[in-house]
């Protein structure tokens, strides 16, 4: 098992490289479900984790994709890493 150290550091390089993600998501998505939120906050909650969830799987896919197709390690703990070593 690795530990726990490398796993924190992995989930923390992931959800920091979603952030400029879900920045955008809320500045595009939010807005568009104020009166829904105002109506009924469940199901205004529910469509917006659907949202985000779809773009969560969405990079995750696009870098693996990258990864297995041309060999290329886009994964953000490495590029933050070998931009550090620089």
């Amino acid at each position: 098992m690795k530990s726990l150290k490398y796993l924190l550091g992995k989930a923390t390089f992931s959800s920091g490289s979603g952030m400029p993600i879900a920045f955008l998501l809320n500045l595009l998505i939010l807005p568009l479900f104020t009166e829904v939120i105002q109506k009924n906050p469940l199901f205004a909650a529910m469509l917006i984790g659907i949202i985000y969830t779809t773009v969560s799987i969405f990079r995750l896919f696009i870098i693996d994709v990258v990864e297995d197709r041309y060999g290329l390690n886009i994964r953000p703990a490495h590029l933050i890493q070998r931009l550090f070593k620089f």
